[in-house]
């Protein structure tokens, strides 16, 4: 069945298609039926192509995680989030010609989110799906990961100040921007950062220290609440831009879609690839209306070549 800009809504026969407005159904020629099987919509179980060679593990529902591909191995642009990707069975190709790339998430009407492995499919309240490259397929990957890794170390960025789009005042307790700064996550020292309650988009923006924006951000640890509120983080963002601020307004560069945390996700911490991005700020937005930013710490890492310490 087509339907919300993807085609991954598989049907075991017999079917019985009646008219619905915006979507469409495609049946399986009947002579061709037995050339392949197909699982019920939701199942994780390999789906076999003509043939017998084993097809992408689809999870209707879930979030891949996993790391995010913005350039492949051989330093192409991978075209992560374009809208030039939108058909499922091109998605697939494109993942099969690149060692790298473990599955690959669709929402938001395109499967060009590229991830590396391992990856580990989790229930998320969103439309989005995972599909996972069939285990015999991603050997290669895993070496040519480790090969790219092994010549690399990761290092936490110093952070020189944060900021806030707003902060929510409280009576005797400080409850700003730099409280995400200071190192202290978790019970029983944590102090945490809180916005207004209910704004649009807040945000928060953290200043890399200069010789640190030159090494480029490898990925960003988000400390949520410890003791409350774990809701209130999801779905969240991490941009790296040259400026603190809305990053949408003053030219960021996204590290991947919207985070969408499992319903059962605590206080973390949560891991986001951000592939290299060079900028002077790391920001934290949660998009939408009726928001509260409420975090305890974030950190900042990048990978510098160890060759280029010798």
């Amino acid at each position: 069945m087509e339907a919300f800009g993807r085609c991954g809504y598989w049907k075991a026969a017999p079917l019985a298609p009646f008219a619905y407005t915006g979507i469409n159904c495609h049946e399986k020629p009947t002579d061709t039926t037995s050339a392949s099987a197909v699982t019920p919509a939701g199942s994780s179980t390999p789906v076999p192509r003509a043939g017998g060679e084993p097809s992408y593990e689809l999870s209707e529902g879930h979030h891949c995680h996993g790391t995010s591909i913005t350039r492949w191995a051989s330093g192409e642009d991978a075209g992560y989030g374009s809208d030039a990707y939108t058909d499922v069975a091109e998605c697939n190709r494109v993942c099969d010609a690149h060692a790298e790339c473990a599955g690959f998430l669709v929402g938001w009407g395109k499967c060009s989110y590229w991830k590396s492995g391992p990856l580990s499919p989790a229930a998320v309240k969103a439309d989005i799906d995972c599909y996972q490259k069939p285990a015999s397929r991603r050997r290669l990957a895993s070496v040519t990961s480790s090969a790219v890794t092994a010549r690399k170390h990761t290092v936490r960025l110093p952070l020189l100040s944060a900021t806030m789009m707003s902060t929510a005042m409280w009576a005797g307790h400080n409850l700003s921007a730099p409280n995400c700064i200071d190192g202290l996550a978790g019970p029983p020292l944590a102090t945490f950062c809180l916005s207004r309650l209910n704004d649009t988009s807040p945000w928060l923006s953290v200043q890399l220290a200069p010789a640190a924006a030159a090494v480029g951000v490898s990925h960003v640890l988000v400390h949520g609440r410890s003791d409350c509120c774990h809701n209130l983080l999801s779905p969240f963002e991490i941009w790296v831009a040259h400026a603190a601020g809305d990053p949408v307004a003053n030219g960021g560069v996204a590290c991947g879609p919207p985070v969408i945390l499992p319903e059962t996700a605590t206080s973390g911490p949560f891991t986001v690839a951000c592939a290299g991005h060079s900028g002077t700020h790391v920001t934290l937005r949660l998009p939408g209306t009726q928001r509260t930013l409420n975090i305890e710490d974030i950190e900042v890492f990048g990978q510098r070549d160890r060759e280029s310490e010798r």
